[in-house]
């Protein structure tokens, strides 16, 4: 049923943390949940599992460190807000922290924070979910390893994907009017990016600081800039891009790319002469 939430809730570590079909959280006055136990949310698709703030002011659903892997199905994370509470500051609506998790047929809409999703440090599976109307990022992974499959992005303020220092797959998605990026590489990341498409956003894909992205059978329309390459860090270094029969059509500026930085397209390398990229779009 509908429960009203107006204090922080803080639930140790040790246990699971069900939240049954139809169960509907309305976080207000700032009020947040924070858990250490892993969450399983089994709702259905007549009976979700919803997340909400009436008043805008949740401070957002935060599981920390947990042992063992949280399941999130059939699920609505909306109106929220991130942890603000004694100068702690996290940028997630939704924060997985050092605690794995599988997402699945979830929805994200109109969160308030920096990322309607961010995992850390984690093991994660997200298929089958919806971003739509985000502040700014809908999603964001750092340091960590996982699957992006038949997922889609509308309306997203920023970036719809951006990993950092991350090992993913993204699979089967698109992402459709992110006033950045589509997909964003920095830190290190490897990304394998497979039958997805990007359109309508201003930049299609970023690879940045020693990134490699392999984009295959996927597709680029009608973006300001198809791909961008460049070194955004000075501990970094230059990043790299592999096309395997990717389509791009109706794009502002198809490349740009930094000196050092280059594009293999299919048996062909087009390496970068432009300088100091970061600088333009940051």
């Amino acid at each position: 049923g509908m429960i009203t939430i107006d204090e922080p809730i803080i639930i140790p570590g040790g246990y699971t943390v069900n939240f049954s079909a139809g169960t509907r959280i309305n976080l207000v006055d700032s009020a947040m949940i924070i858990s250490y136990s892993a969450i399983h949310m089994k709702g259905t698709k007549d009976d979700p599992v919803v997340i909400t703030s009436s008043d805008f002011s949740g401070n957002g659903f935060t599981i920390l460190q947990a042992d063992g892997m949280s399941i999130i199905e059939n699920a609505i994370f909306e109106n929220l807000y991130a942890l603000n509470y004694h100068s702690w500051k996290l940028t997630g609506a939704l924060t997985f922290y050092e605690s794995d998790v599988t997402i699945i047929n979830t929805k994200f809409y109109r969160n308030q924070c920096e990322d309607a999703l961010n995992i850390i440090r984690s093991d994660f599976i997200l298929s089958n979910s919806s971003f739509n109307n985000i502040y700014s990022d809908a999603f964001d992974a750092d340091f960590s390893t996982g699957i992006v499959e038949n997922n889609f992005y509308t309306n997203i303020s920023n970036d719809a994907m951006d990993f950092s220092g991350s090992e993913i797959t993204i699979i089967d998605s698109e992402v459709y009017g992110a006033k950045d990026k589509g997909i964003s590489g920095g830190e290190n990341s490897k990304l394998t990016i497979i039958n997805t498409s990007i359109l309508n956003s201003n930049i299609g894909v970023a690879s940045k600081d020693l990134s490699i992205i392999e984009m295959i059978d996927s597709k680029v329309i009608a973006c300001n800039y198809g791909l961008v390459l460049l070194q955004k860090k000075p501990e970094y270094g230059p990043s790299i891009m592999i096309l395997k029969n990717t389509f791009m059509l109706d794009l502002k500026v198809e490349m740009l790319i930094e000196d050092n930085c280059k594009v293999n397209v299919n048996d062909s390398t087009i390496y970068g002469k432009e300088k100091n990229l970061g600088e333009i779009f940051y």
